[in-house]
């Protein structure tokens, strides 16, 4: 296994990114959030599972806009995305995350080439609320079988 730090250019930005190399033709690319990095439990045992199923792993670096809680994110063009994509998808999402829309969500995972594990009592960051530590790590151990699965069932 190698893992190099890379950059490239894009519409004359500058992106960084982490490529953890196991020689594997599947990829799995993962976008942190402005407060949750890859350090953090799910993105942590997350990269773990994927690099014990073989997946090369690029977590992605990038900077936010400091003004970024002044421009709420569009979300539609994700929705769309997956609506229109035929590749598998594994999502995972926390039914009072703010953005778990019940429509959009029922349409996506009405899809048959995507796997959806909705979290009862789950925010943005997967954690239970009214905040409960035991019942969050059991959350997130399942959450980390489901994804095993996932990756089994399209190998």
């Amino acid at each position: 296994m190698e893992v190099n730090q890379r950059k490239i250019n894009s519409n004359e930005k500058e992106i960084t990114y982490t490529h953890i190399e196991t020689g594997s033709p599947a990829i799995c690319f993962m976008f942190s959030g402005a407060g949750y990095t890859y350090e953090k439990p799910l993105f942590y045992y997350s990269t773990m599972i994927m690099l014990q199923n073989q997946y090369d792993v690029v977590h992605i670096h990038y900077a936010y806009d400091q003004d970024i809680f002044k421009h709420p994110l569009k979300f539609d063009s994700i929705f769309d995305g997956l609506l229109s994509c035929n590749h598998s998808a594994h999502i995972v999402i926390g039914e009072k995350d703010h953005h778990y829309i019940p429509d959009k969500i029922q349409a996506i995972e009405n899809k048959p080439n995507i796997s959806m594990n909705k979290i009862p009592h789950a925010n943005h960051s997967l954690d239970i609320e009214p905040f409960d530590t035991s019942r969050t790590i059991i959350v997130l151990e399942g959450v980390m079988n489901r994804m095993e699965e996932f990756l089994k069932n399209i190998g």
